[in-house]
């Protein structure tokens, strides 16, 4: 399986195992692999596995995809590939099981990333990624009820004034 090996901007490197055949990368939560850099789009790039074969696409990012110093809009990776996402880089690492790749290439430098991997139901984003996006959340609130109740209580005062209202209208 592919691994990226994913320099951060403050010098990090983390390793990022693409098992799925469709992985996002960008800014976003919703994105597989979301990271808080913000020369990077909401949605920046898309890598598609297919037959032992990884495509990268560029998803019309703000500041562009490169692969080995040129831009791209769609290009099939080889081992050893330099990529950039905006500030982002990262070193694609095809392993001995995809086509193409010779062995002895693949032993020169191996990346293994065991924290990483992911099993069903697990989050595939790595603990030390970070996730912006222009929507805040909200801290979590422990009673959720508050707000019904109060929503609750203001229903029926208004359903009160309305019924004085009429009342007292009708009794003139």
């Amino acid at each position: 399986m592919p691994t990226l090996l994913i320099s951060l901007v403050d010098g990090t490197q983390v390793p990022f195992d693409l098992v799925n055949e469709e992985i996002f990368i960008g800014r976003l939560p919703e994105n597989d692999i979301a990271i808080d850099e913000e020369s990077l789009s909401g949605r920046h790039a898309r890598f598609v596995l297919r037959d032992g074969v990884c495509e990268l696409e560029d998803l019309q990012s703000t500041n562009g995809t490169f692969v080995n110093g040129t831009q791209i809009d769609s290009i099939q990776l080889t081992h050893g590939d330099q990529l950039q996402f905006g500030e982002l880089t990262a070193g694609f690492q095809a392993l001995e099981a995809d086509a193409g790749v010779p062995a002895e290439v693949v032993d020169e430098q191996p990346i293994s990333a065991p924290e990483l991997s992911i099993t069903p139901g697990q989050s595939r984003r790595p603990a030390s990624f970070a996730s912006i996006s222009p929507l805040k959340r909200a801290p979590a609130n422990n009673n959720s009820s508050i707000p019904l109740v109060a929503a609750a209580v203001a229903g029926f005062v208004s359903v009160g004034a309305v019924v004085y209202t009429i009342s007292t209208i009708s009794n003139q």
